[in-house]
């Protein structure tokens, strides 16, 4: 028995129960099934989440989006698994420490703070730097936009969030998506923005995430030109 609301069937769907909740594949290689973890474990994994989502560590995004929905007590009634493995690479507080440092730096800097050469990268974050061209991008694979969220990253992290209120912003978002190709915002972009006006809908944005998906982009983007007509 599920314990839902009326509204969250669809995004209920997201989860296949019979599967670990965290990497949602029959691996036998990860090892053991825990089948009936402690009460406590269901909150500890969704606060760890949040946390590593929230400064925007690797695979843990893209987990944390699909269980953030989720309470303690809806875990436990449909009896959600997971692999020993995944449970404690999700939890490993030595790669949540890494993960703040790495986020501090990149907001203090507006730079992401690349791994010291000779460290070992964990698997969620070369899974998260590795481009997935394999497989077609579809509408049903990122969330709906929730205007009161970072259109970027759409997380609530408790940072500063600043509303579109011009026209060249508008279009600056625009061009910026646009250049970069980047699946989930090309969606998030054609399906709740205008094509001539993000300040429509009111756009919102963390500073952080203007810097790194639109400012970057740009500059970036005349640098390349700069080089290529001189």
């Amino acid at each position: 028995m599920t314990n839902e609301n009326p509204d969250d069937s669809n995004w209920s769907e997201l989860v296949d129960w019979r599967l670990c909740i965290l990497c949602q594949e029959r691996d036998t290689s990860k090892g053991a099934v825990i089948q009936n973890p402690r009460t406590d474990s269901y909150q500890k994994i969704l606060d760890v989440l949040a946390e590593r989502a929230s400064v925007h560590d690797g695979q843990c995004v893209a987990i944390q989006r699909r269980l953030k929905r989720f309470t303690k007590e809806m875990l436990v009634d449909n009896e959600a698994t997971w692999h020993r493995s995944c449970y404690s690479s999700a939890t490993n507080q030595t790669e949540l420490q890494r993960a703040r440092d790495r986020f501090k730096h990149s907001v203090a800097t507006g730079q992401y703070a690349m791994k010291k050469r000779g460290h070992k990268r964990s698997r969620s974050e070369m899974e998260a730097d590795t481009p997935r061209t394999s497989m077609p991008f579809t509408r049903s694979a990122t969330d709906p936009l929730s205007k009161q969220l970072c259109f970027f990253c759409q997380f609530d992290n408790s940072q500063a969030l600043y509303s579109v209120r011009s026209m060249n912003s508008g279009k600056a978002i625009r061009k910026a998506i646009e250049i970069s190709q980047d699946p989930v915002l090309m969606t998030r972009l054609n399906s709740a923005i205008s094509p001539h006006d993000a300040h429509a809908i009111d756009v919102k944005y963390h500073k952080l995430c203007w810097t790194q998906h639109v400012f970057h982009v740009l500059r970036d983007d005349a640098s390349d030109k700069d080089v290529h007509t001189t």
